[in-house]
């Protein structure tokens, strides 16, 4: 864990502007509304909603819902990726609500608790702290600014299949000039999936970075949730309402926040 702690925070080497511009180019207009699409459908979004966009990055999905008429927070631990979210919704014409802030934190402001219809946390969001106990006190923060009966989405990479379908090395394409060699290993100790990327550009040195998750399984998940006052509703393998197996490389999980209070 040495070389992988606090790779999250907004001076570690993951979430620069590098890989800010990098996002922006090669994550097409028409996935993000697909995914904004699908979770329209599977919670039954209706226009005036509220909606906490949990770790948000720059705002794509926040941003395409406030388009759609839903009342949206966004926010996020990084000040770039806030600056530049609000820089877009303004250039739009978008009223938005942007926090910069530590979840650990926000999530238990006063002015946050029992706001929300539905908390999204999306793009593998979850799981990058330390310690145990930051995991499950953040989920019940997401279940504290939740309304009774109000829905949480978790989108995360699938651990059975990552292992399933494990690799040491790859390489990937991002263009014909920029490829990446992605090197992943699993500590199953601790149950963290890390890895080690190495950025290939022309004309540019190559950059090297590193991170590490906290990968749970399903039933983990569910449990975190359970205890903080979240009941499972359903599991899909990625963005088109097909079911989870181990050839999804991604998992999406709904919560509904019990009416009853503990």
């Amino acid at each position: 864990m040495k070389n992988f702690k606090l790779w999250y925070m907004p001076k570690g080497k993951v979430f620069s502007k590098g890989f800010l511009e990098q996002c922006k180019k090669y994550i097409p207009l028409k996935d993000t509304l697909e995914q904004i699409q699908f979770i329209e459908k599977i919670l039954r979004l209706k226009p005036g909603m509220k909606i906490l966009d949990l770790a948000c990055g720059w705002g794509r999905h926040s941003i395409e819902l406030a388009k759609r008429g839903y009342k949206v927070v966004g926010t996020d631990i990084n000040p770039l990726y806030i600056k530049e979210a609000k820089r877009l919704a303004q250039k739009l014409g978008l009223e938005i609500n942007w926090i910069e802030g530590d979840m650990r934190k926000v999530l238990f402001q006063k002015r946050m608790r029992g706001r929300f219809d539905v908390v999204l946390n999306l793009s593998n969001s979850f799981g990058y702290f330390e310690k145990e106990k930051d995991h499950q006190e953040t989920v019940y923060g997401i279940s504290k600014v939740l309304k009774p009966k109000g829905f949480f989405l978790l989108d995360i990479k699938n651990l059975e299949s990552l292992i399933y379908h494990y690799q040491p090395e790859q390489k990937k394409h991002l263009s014909k000039e920029h490829f990446l060699i992605i090197k992943s290993s699993f500590d199953f100790l601790s149950s963290r999936w890390n890895e080690e990327v190495i950025e290939f550009l022309k004309g540019k040195k190559k950059r090297k970075t590193s991170y590490s998750i906290r990968a749970f399984t399903i039933k983990e998940l569910i449990s975190l949730s359970q205890e903080s006052n979240l009941l499972f509703k359903k599991i899909y393998g990625g963005f088109k309402e097909g079911p989870l197996s181990l050839d999804s490389e991604r998992c999406i999980l709904v919560f509904q926040k019990n009416f009853i209070h503990r």
